[in-house]
């Protein structure tokens, strides 16, 4: 059986994480950091690296520079991971190396407003996309178009992924003429006016290919550490002869979803939802109707009305069932189950606490 050569990327992360180590140890009293998700939302490797616009639904990240990469090595623990960072680069080896530990999972999706590519060297990633979760196995390749939004799992992931990141200046003319992978050209090809919405694409490796593919990697990884003139372009035929080596023997999956509505139309439709399910309306059903997180709908309810969630759809119910009593001859039982209430209770006291009356003693009073 045929020895797979070390990559040289490796030997300059363990370099660099041994002075990590040695630095956080110093500085924290502990090799990893430990970090939280919650604290540390907007900033991912400061102004140097990724940079990120907080918007309602999602976080949208920036890159400096047309073309970035990061090696992540993630370590999964009985509470928690640990995970090893490195972005090559120019910068000293304390800012591009990261060492940290957490116990809590990331729940923000993130989209770019670039091409995210994710290369599974050893080991497993777990990736939330839109409403899914994927799971990328090992020698598989996952390519996120700009409009997708996602989020790594990573107390379900464990080893090294290769992250490249790249702007649509690397989508040239020359790179396109030069690619031979019809299913990956076609994907990053694509203009907005073609899109039908958010959308990834998902390849397997030809296992013969692996260790060219990952010499590739590795090739982008030197460009980008010396960072000399003309790496970017050197990083782009690179990643280029990577999608070119993935026509053999390849599998591809395209996952498309559609597009999403933001804002203020997507409270619009959200609250004519409500309306019109307002018997058995829930965060799963607007889940599956509008393709967001079930906590993105307290923040957009919240920002238009002030409200939660609960308190919205309760406001709801109840101004529906003073204008039932006042506008049709219903029974005060029927627009009980007209509006999903299941307690004669608790739709009586809830009533009386918004009016100051019964249902029926409203009624009266109104007509």
């Amino acid at each position: 059986m045929k020895e797979v050569t070390k990559l040289a990327l490796f030997n300059t992360i363990e370099k660099a994480a041994a002075v990590k180590k040695s630095s956080n140890e110093q500085q924290f009293h502990q090799e990893y950091v430990n970090y939280s998700p919650e604290k540390n939302r907007g900033v991912t490797y400061e102004t140097n690296g990724y940079s990120s616009t907080e918007v309602l639904w999602d976080k949208v990240l920036r890159i400096p520079s047309s073309y970035f990469m990061t090696i992540e090595s993630c370590a999964p623990k009985e509470e928690g991971y640990e995970l090893c960072t490195y972005v090559p680069s120019k910068l000293p080896i304390l800012q591009k190396c990261g060492l940290f530990e957490s116990q809590q999972e990331d729940t923000r999706l993130h989209r770019h407003d670039y091409f995210e590519m994710i290369y599974v060297y050893k080991g497993k990633r777990a990736t939330q996309v839109e409403d899914q979760e994927v799971i990328l196995k090992e020698k598989e390749i996952c390519i996120f178009d700009m409009q997708c939004a996602h989020l790594d799992i990573r107390m379900r992931s464990e080893g090294t992924a290769f992250y490249c990141c790249f702007t649509n200046k690397l989508i040239d003319n020359y790179f396109l003429e030069h690619l031979n992978n019809r299913r990956i050209r076609d994907f990053l090809g694509r203009k907005d006016a073609d899109k039908s919405g958010a959308s990834y694409l998902k390849l397997k490796a030809d296992p013969k290919m692996a260790e060219k593919i990952e010499q590739d990697f590795d090739a982008v990884f030197q460009e980008l550490e010396k960072s000399e003139p003309g790496y970017d372009r050197m990083a782009q035929i690179y990643t280029m002869r990577i999608f070119n080596n993935l026509n053999s023997g390849m599998e591809s999956d395209v996952v498309v979803f559609p597009k999403r509505l933001r804002g203020t139309k997507l409270f619009q439709a959200v609250s004519r939802y409500i309306s019109s399910h307002i018997a058995d309306v829930s965060l799963e059903s607007l889940c599956s109707q509008f393709h967001y997180q079930a906590d993105y709908y307290n923040r957009l309810i919240k920002k238009n009305t002030g409200l939660t969630y609960s308190e919205y759809v309760h406001q709801f119910r109840m101004e529906k069932a003073k204008n039932l009593l006042v506008n049709t001859e219903m029974t005060v039982q029927e627009i009980m189950r007209y509006l999903g209430y299941l307690s004669h209770a608790y739709f009586y006291k809830s009533f009386q606490q918004e009016t100051g009356m019964t249902p029926t003693e409203y009624r009266n009073h109104k007509k």
